[in-house]
């Protein structure tokens, strides 16, 4: 069935990875890589063997001196490629800036996709850390009222804060919505 759809769908094939030495960058091609592989349907003793070809410059360099194969299982190429390519300071970074991020006058979205961006780069944080942090950082009234609710998972944080947050801060009309006509 997977193949089929794949057929179909003709799913676009991720591109190939550089070498940055970048945390965002270099989890967006991992995870580009395993739903890619997932949609078509390879078999996962494959994985290694397709995504070293998407390897080029200091990417495929790295590959060449790190003494895998293409028999190596993919959770050690992952393991091994996350840690070479995330800068050494990235998940300190990464805490210290969710420490501080607070949604002020943010909207509830532009927050969220912060948050997210931020929280994503910690690995092994565990769900009801992570939900405790995003209400912490929600605008006040906001945060306690979400809290109230007792959400259990992020989704159901996120669409109580959406609504919370437009009930208690409702944006104003435009200019062009409140204009009498002329």
């Amino acid at each position: 069935e997977a193949r089929t759809l794949a057929t179909v769908l003709k799913p676009t094939k991720p591109k190939p990875y550089h070498g940055e030495i970048d945390a965002v960058a270099c989890l967006n091609f991992i995870e580009n890589q395993e739903e890619y592989f997932e949609i078509v349907g390879l078999n996962k003793t494959m994985w290694v063997k397709y995504t070293s070809v998407s390897l080029e410059d200091d990417a495929k360099a790295w590959w060449r001196d790190s003494g895998m194969n293409m028999n190596t299982v993919w959770e050690e190429f992952h393991d091994a490629f996350i840690k070479y390519h995330t800068p050494p300071n990235a998940v300190a970074a990464a805490r210290q800036e969710l420490d501080k991020l607070r949604q002020k006058h943010l909207s509830v979205k532009e927050y969220t996709h912060r948050f997210r961006r931020l929280s994503r780069l910690i690995p092994n944080m565990d769900p009801d850390t992570t939900l405790f942090i995003y209400m912490n950082g929600l605008e006040p009234e906001t945060s306690k009222e979400v809290r109230l609710r007792q959400p259990e998972t992020m989704g159901q944080a996120v669409q109580q804060a959406s609504i919370v947050h437009g009930i208690l801060h409702p944006t104003p009309p435009t200019a062009l919505a409140t204009s009498a006509p002329t």
